[in-house]
C-alpha cells in the first residue's frame, strides 16, 4: 500500500517539475529558490527545535532517548564519511563538541565584549553575542546522519552504539556528470538492504530524494527509488527540489545546466 501510494505521488511531483509548473511538498523543509534571511538563519541556529520529524522521534523514543533529545548532527554541510575518525571519536568520549548560541545585541554591547564572544555580520550590519558551550559524549542521546556514500567510513560509523538515525540521500543522478563520485541508486540501495540484513533497523533510515532537479530528474528514477526502498522495509521517504542558492547556480552552470 505504502509502495503505490508514494510511487503514484512522486510520480505526479517529477511531472510537475518536468512541466516546468510550481510545485512545493510537504516533505520539503528549505526555502525554495533564494536565500535565507538573516532572521531565518538566526532563529535556525538558535531554535531549540528539534530537526527531525515526530514521526522519527517516535521511532528513537523505543531506544529511549527521550521527547526531546539533544542530537548531535554529523552533518549537514559535508558527508560524515569524510569525517568518520572525527565523529567516532567524540561518540567515544575522545573529543568533545563546542556549541554557540547567537543573540542579536546592540553595537554598545558589541564592543564591550571581548574577541571570541561577539560576532559581526558584515552582509547585514548586524552586532550577535556568542555564548559559548562545550559538550562531550554523555551529552547525546543520538546521532543524526545525511551520508551519500556506503564504504567503511560509513559502516564503521553504524557500528557505534549510539542510537542514530540515518538520511541516506539519493537523488537518481549518482554516476552521472551531476554526482560522478556517487554510487548509481541502485548500488546504493542494495548496501542499504545488506546492512539491514547485517541488524540496521529499517525504521532508523529515511531515504532522502533530495535534490529533485527540475529537467533532469526523471519520474522513473523517483518512482525506482521508493519502489526499491519500500522493498526494503524503508517506511519514510523525503523529497527536495533543488534551491537556486548562488553556489548552487555557479556549480549548476558550468555544468550545462540552465535556470531559465
Amino acid at each position: 500500500m505504502f509502495a503505490s501510494t508514494a510511487v503514484s505521488q512522486a510520480r505526479a511531483l517529477a511531472d510537475i517539475l518536468n512541466n516546468n509548473q510550481s510545485a512545493t511538498s510537504s516533505a520539503t523543509n528549505t526555502l525554495h529558490g533564494r536565500q535565507a534571511t538573516h532572521e531565518e538563519e538566526l532563529a535556525t541556529l538558535n531554535s531549540g527545535k528539534t530537526i527531525l520529524s515526530n514521526e522519527e522521534l517516535a521511532a528513537w523514543n523505543k531506544n529511549g532517548v527521550g521527547k526531546n533529545p539533544r542530537i548531535l548532527v554529523a552533518t549537514e554541510r559535508t558527508d560524515p564519511a569524510f569525517h568518520s575518525k572525527e565523529i567516532i571519536d567524540i561518540i567515544n568520549g575522545v573529543k568533545g563538541v563546542t556549541n554557540r548560541k547567537y543573540t542579536q545585541i546592540t553595537k554598545e554591547e558589541y564592543d564591550a565584549l571581548p574577541n571570541g564572544q561577539r560576532w559581526y555580520k558584515q552582509a547585514t550590519k548586524q552586532y550577535f553575542r556568542v555564548d559559548v558551550t562545550n559538550l562531550s559524549s554523555s551529552d547525546f542521546a543520538g546521532l543524526y546522519i545525511i551520508t551519500k556514500h556506503d564504504g567503511l567510513p560509513m559502516r564503521d560509523i553504524l557500528a557505534t552504539k549510539i542510537p542514530k538515525l540515518i538520511h541516506f540521500s539519493i537523488t537518481g543522478l549518482g554516476g552521472t556528470t551531476y554526482e560522478p563520485g556517487v554510487m548509481k541508486p541502485n548500488d546504493l540501495l542494495d548496501r542499504i538492504g545488506d546492512y539491514i540484513k547485517q541488524g540496521l533497523d529499517p525504521d532508523m533510515i529515511t531515504v532522502r530524494i533530495d535534490p529533485i532537479v527540475p529537467g533532469v530528474t526523471t519520474p522513473s528514477m523517483i518512482e525506482n527509488i521508493v519502489k526499491r526502498a519500500s522493498e526494503l522495509g524503508i517506511k519514510r521517504i523525503r523529497f527536495s527540489i533543488m534551491d537556486a542558492y548562488g553556489n548552487t547556480v555557479r556549480k549548476m552552470n558550468a555544468l550545462g545546466y540552465s535556470f531559465d
